[in-house]
């Protein structure tokens, strides 16, 4: 005798188990952290190529990254 009610929650219907990091509010969130990052005071001068492998590491792909500098170049 299975009730739905003693469904874990992988089985249960509309459970989310390990959502991926790359979901697109979490891809927004990440981009914003990251124009947040290359405008502020401390990192705005960096060497381009510091704030490129920081990038990279926190997960950003290259045509992102690209797209951040340029913007950051527009406003410098």
């Amino acid at each position: 005798m299975t009730s739905s009610s003693n469904q874990s929650p992988e089985t249960s219907p509309g459970a989310v188990v390990n959502a991926p990091v790359s979901q697109p509010d979490n891809r927004a969130e990440l981009i914003e952290r990251a124009r947040s990052f290359l405008i502020s005071p401390q990192i705005r001068h960096e060497d381009v190529f510091a704030k490129r492998r920081f990038l990279v590491e926190k997960g950003l792909s290259d045509p992102e990254i690209a797209g951040l500098l340029q913007g950051l170049a527009r406003i410098s």
